[in-house]
């Protein structure tokens, strides 16, 4: 896929593949911090005399659980040298993956 690269660059593409870049999120959240814009948006539509409320505010947790740990990378800022777009794309593709395959594997842990 880069024949055309030196071998620290490649290592570089392995680290990023294996580790993240600059835009992986590394540590939790801080715990007891002021609710988000996000966290706002999605309680407000919870209704608190609902008897099942309690499902939905569950609901809310996990999506903005899935939201925190989700990885997000911009080309501008994570590239590493001189690489094109589309190979950028390739490599955030191969970074998801990674990520996918080291969630199954601890689900059979």
């Amino acid at each position: 896929m880069f024949s055309d690269v030196s071998a620290n660059v490649k290592n570089q593409f392995v680290n990023f593949v294996r580790q993240g870049g600059k835009g992986a999120k590394k540590g939790p959240a801080i715990v007891g911090a002021e609710p988000t814009p996000r966290e706002q948006e999605l309680y407000s539509r919870v209704v608190g005399a609902d008897p099942f409320s309690g499902y939905d505010k569950e609901r809310v947790k996990q999506i903005l659980k899935e939201e925190d740990e989700k990885e997000v990378y911009s080309y501008e800022k994570d590239r590493i040298g001189d690489i094109s777009e589309e190979d950028f794309d390739k490599l955030v593709q191969e970074r998801m993956l990674r990520i996918q395959f080291e969630k199954e594997k601890t689900k059979c842990t």
